[in-house]
């Protein structure tokens, strides 16, 4: 057999060729992949059939018509299942076929074979030129083909599973790129989240597949809804059918509940543990899990700690009653906690964070530091009230590790400690959306000693909020089990494997605290807690130790000091003092004044408008009841008294009686 073989090759992949080969002188057609085999051609009399396999499994008959006539010559293309007839082919086989093989067959009949058109049938529908029979009658195939439309599918589903409409639900102001705003309530626990978009598709096919649904379906009913694109639609069409505006909204909203893997905790029925009800609309829960049982054998060691971290009765009482507090959402109290030390650390106030924060696990707010500071928060990449997003349903938030050169924002932690109802609205981080929720979370803020964060020392409604409570000591023992200090008040001995027990802690810590919400416990907060309160105040007032060295407090409604008088020795006092740059404004130096003395309350200093101060008898004289020429030579005696010979005096206080200095300041002029 002699012939000669001619290669036609078309743009329409990198592996598919065809060619035409001259075998005596007859013409035949062979299309085929590389990584396929080619299967024997045969000839029928006027009819020239070429049998081909594509990646191993799809086969393909090309059928040349009327061969002998070139006038009348057609193809057609038949695509049996190998082992049975009637084979309908599917959506993506058809695709695959058109795209890979019509302009290869169009090239080889049209151009190789010299014809000048070509038609090839699909079961009598045109598409693009190409129609591919796949065997048995015409009106089997139709009806195979035919398939339920979306919305018949969808309803379908509904109707076999009547809870869905309850526990799925679309908000499309919460899409994303993954996540395109649906919502799903769980069955076992009943807590909503918002879930991908695989998670949505996986589990309606999951749902479809039960019987007697899936069954019920025809076969291409099966093959749509198990395929990529199906699953796809049927989610696009389950968000129509569950469409809720402004679902969102609604998530987290009830401050009465404190919910955890297996309940929640109750507050309208006194605290009770129930099961989560899908109406509850919690999506934020602790991920611990409520146990009386093991509460009851863990209380004795919870109980134990609290009272080394807190060893005073009336203070661990207050901090105790403010987390109790935080179990609802109603932010009632206008306080919040400050935890630092005395002691140079190891006080156990981070230990004791630790043990809140995993108590309160989802509850809590991450990134508290940069929060309550000025500066760090609005360079934040969900800024300003975007960044309040996340805030939803919190009721938790510690900021650790605040440093002294940070800045607390005031304006904010007054808002959100205003009491019940402090409404929070912003729009969403690159989105037109907005959201709006109220408040509940609370603020917990830790330093070490010395290094208070810098704060408006001059708020007093800001001051009035903070409660300080750590005098703890925990230090670690030899190999004996001593230590120096062990037998000091409030030292106990350091336990670093302390935190492994805090998981199984938590049902005993929920009992002590449901214990506390009704205590009364921060309606009197201790005189020895006003104190601390007291020194963070004038860690936060740069002049506060410049008042303390030179003003005494006498506790005699008699004794007064005018702050013109202080802004005056000030002066002097940074005059003398060439090197301080520190030097503040007048108005700036009343306010530090009137911050300062209003903290010295409780040690009966009492503030007064200059308009309201009485003149009596016994007070000491300033400097302007003294003339200018008796001033000087006070100050001339009072150097020959120091046996200074050049230098310069700051007299502060007169005795009214013979107008001889008692108190002042020199120093030698070189």
């Amino acid at each position: 057999m002699s012939g000669m073989r001619r290669e036609v090759r078309a743009c329409l992949g990198s592996e598919l060729y065809h060619d035409v080969d001259m075998v005596n002188s007859q013409p035949t057609l062979c299309l085929q992949y590389f990584s396929a085999r080619s299967l024997p051609t045969t000839y029928l009399g006027d009819t020239e059939s070429v049998t081909f396999i594509s990646n191993g499994s799809m086969r393909a008959q090309i059928d040349v018509l009327n061969f002998t006539k070139p006038a009348d010559r057609s193809a057609k293309v038949n695509l049996p299942d190998m082992n049975k007839r009637g084979t309908v082919m599917s959506a993506r086989k058809l695709d695959t076929l058109m795209g890979a093989y019509t302009g290869s067959i169009q090239h080889a009949l049209s151009h190789a074979l010299g014809l000048g058109g070509v038609m090839v049938t699909i079961n009598n529908v045109n598409c693009q030129n190409l129609t591919i029979n796949g065997g048995g009658d015409a009106e089997s195939s139709s009806q195979q083909q035919q398939r339920s439309t979306d919305d018949d599918l969808i309803v379908s589903l509904l109707g076999a599973h009547p809870g869905m409409r309850e526990r799925w639900r679309f908000s499309p102001d919460a899409k994303s790129e993954s996540c395109n705003g649906m919502f799903h309530c769980d069955p076992a626990t009943h807590v909503w989240r918002q879930v991908h978009n695989a998670f949505v598709e996986d589990a309606l096919v999951s749902l479809f597949k039960s019987a007697p649904l899936w069954s019920s379906l025809t076969k291409e009913d099966r093959r749509y809804v198990g395929g990529r694109r199906g699953s796809s639609e049927m989610r696009c069409m389950l968000a129509r059918k569950v469409l809720h505006e402004g679902f969102t909204h609604l998530l987290d909203e009830n401050p009465d509940v404190f919910a955890v893997a297996n309940g929640l905790f109750d507050m309208r029925r006194g605290g009770e543990f129930r099961p989560v009800r899908p109406e509850d609309m919690v999506m934020t829960h602790a991920t611990w899990s409520y146990d009386g049982t093991l509460a009851a054998a863990k209380r004795p060691a919870v109980e134990a700690f609290l009272r080394q971290v807190l060893p005073v009765d009336a203070e661990r009482r207050v901090v105790l009653s403010y987390f109790a507090g935080l179990l609802s959402g109603h932010r009632d109290m206008k306080k919040f906690l400050v935890l630092t030390d005395r002691r140079a650390g190891d006080n156990g106030k981070t230990t004791f964070a630790q043990l809140m924060s995993r108590f309160f696990s989802s509850y809590a707010v991450p990134r508290g530091t940069k929060f309550v500071c000025k500066g760090s928060f609005d360079k934040d990449r969900d800024s300003h009230d975007a960044g309040l997003a996340g805030c939803r349903g919190k009721r938790l938030m510690v900021a650790e590790e605040l440093k002294g050169h940070m800045t607390l924002d005031v304006a904010m932690l007054k808002a959100y400690t205003g009491g019940r109802g402090s409404e929070v609205e912003g729009r969403a981080c690159g989105s037109a959306s907005t959201f709006r929720y109220i408040w509940q979370s609370g603020f917990v803020l830790i330093f070490n000693e010395g290094d208070a964060p810098k704060f408006d020392a001059q708020d007093q409604a800001f001051l009035g909020r903070m409660v300080v409570p750590m005098r703890s000591k925990f230090v670690p023992l030899d190999a004996r089990g001593r230590h120096p200090e062990l037998d000091d008040e409030f030292v106990f001995p350091m336990n670093k494997e302390l935190s492994s027990e805090f998981p199984s802690w938590c049902p005993a810590l929920a009992e002590i605290l449901m214990e506390c919400r009704d205590s009364g416990g921060l309606d009197a907060i201790p005189e020895s807690m006003r104190e601390w309160r007291t020194d963070i105040a004038d860690a936060g007032n740069t002049l506060a130790e410049w008042f303390a060295d030179r003003v005494a407090i006498t506790g005699s409604p008699r004794d007064a000091v005018p702050i013109r008088e202080l802004w005056d020795l000030y002066r002097s006092h940074c005059d003398l003092e060439q090197g301080d740059n520190s030097r503040v404004s007048q108005r700036e130096f009343k306010e530090l004044a009137l911050a300062f003395f209003r903290t010295k309350r409780d040690a009966g200093v009492v503030v007064k408008d200059k308009a309201a101060i009485k003149q009596e008898d016994g007070g000491f004289l300033s400097v302007r009841h003294i003339s200018a020429k008796r001033l000087e030579e006070i100050k001339a005696s009072l150097l020959v008294e120091e046996g200074v010979t050049c230098g310069q005096v700051r007299v502060l206080k007169f005795d009214p009686v013979d107008k001889r200095p008692i108190d002042y300041q020199w120093r030698i002029i070189n």
